[in-house]
């Protein structure tokens, strides 16, 4: 008969732990088609700095040290069922946040799901003003010009309230310097297809 004791258990444990450290370089595969889809890394290091990443990462690895040291440990603690339990809860906290993060990938494969997010974290952080005007280069070659335009408008007002605020005091604003550049990097290499 199978003894379902504290070692087999946590064995298991360790299992589910290893399968996602397993799949972590497909997870990456999975962000990388970010890169991919739009033709631009700043993208995928966007997402790179996700919250639900970052959780999900620091959470791979805390499951992975526990799978490696709570099954040698056991022994030598007291009361093992608390190592237990905390060992199921970082696995069952991995689980949730690897679905999570799924959504979240999901999400910025599908352009207009993208537009909603950098459009929240505009408002939230204001700091997402380059990923948008990189999906609006993107979505200015595809045939969504609803999304385009969305896009574009904010990208567009972003700048001119920036230009607004020039005076002789302030200078010329480095993030309008930098969508200033990229357009121009875009403009350039749409030349030389042409040719």
């Amino acid at each position: 008969m199978f003894d379902f004791a504290n070692y087999t258990y946590s064995g298991l444990l360790s299992l589910v732990s290893a399968v996602f450290g397993i799949s972590y370089p497909l997870i990456l595969d999975a962000i990388s088609n970010i890169d991919r889809k739009y033709g631009t890394t700043i993208l995928t290091k966007y997402f790179l700095k996700e919250k639900r990443y970052q959780i999900f990462k620091g959470l791979l690895i805390i499951n992975l040290v526990m799978a490696v040291t709570i099954p040698f440990t056991l022994s030598v603690f007291t009361f093992p069922h608390a190592l237990l339990v905390s060992q199921t809860a970082a696995v069952i906290l991995l689980i949730v946040a690897s679905f999570f993060l799924y959504e979240r990938i999901i999400a910025y494969q599908q352009p207009d799901k993208l537009f909603r997010l950098l459009l929240d974290d505009l408002k939230n952080r204001k700091d997402s003003i380059l990923e948008l005007n990189e999906l609006s280069i993107f979505l200015s070659k595809k045939d969504n010009d609803n999304l385009f335009w969305e896009c574009w408008t904010k990208v567009e007002g972003f700048m001119a309230d920036r230009m607004s605020r020039l005076s002789k005091d302030i200078p010329f604003p480095q993030d309008v310097h930098t969508l200033c550049m990229r357009y121009r990097r875009v403009i350039r290499e749409g030349d030389e297809s042409i040719l």
